[in-house]
């Protein structure tokens, strides 16, 4: 599923933070790196919005070389106001996904 809210962004989880603000997480491309060794790259990425659409915060994470491969799969907001973040980026093999887990404080 692709974002109208975020150009080149790939949506794969999200949902609604307990203040009624909607929370997004996915990947987003990225153009290729030198230093890495493929010629495709994607950040894992996560988005607050208020509920009428407006941005109020977005984050990304770039795993470094070799491939610098990741995504978001799932978000959700604690009733203290962080939110967590679960994704997979990909190992230096190239093959090997691993897991990611986020805790993004500060609204």
């Amino acid at each position: 599923m692709r974002s109208g809210l975020v150009p080149d962004a790939g949506v794969r989880g999200g949902g609604l933070h307990c203040d009624g603000n909607l929370l997004l997480a996915g990947g987003i491309g990225k153009p290729p790196d030198p230093d890495l060794g493929w010629d495709m790259r994607m950040d894992l990425w996560a988005g607050r919005y208020q509920a009428d659409g407006t941005p109020g915060w977005t984050f990304e994470q770039a795993f470094g070389p070799p491939y610098s491969f990741g995504t978001a799969g799932a978000i959700v907001g604690t009733a203290g106001g962080d939110v967590l973040v679960a994704g997979t980026y990909l190992d230096d093999d190239g093959s090997t996904y691993v897991p990611w887990l986020g805790r993004l404080t500060g609204g």
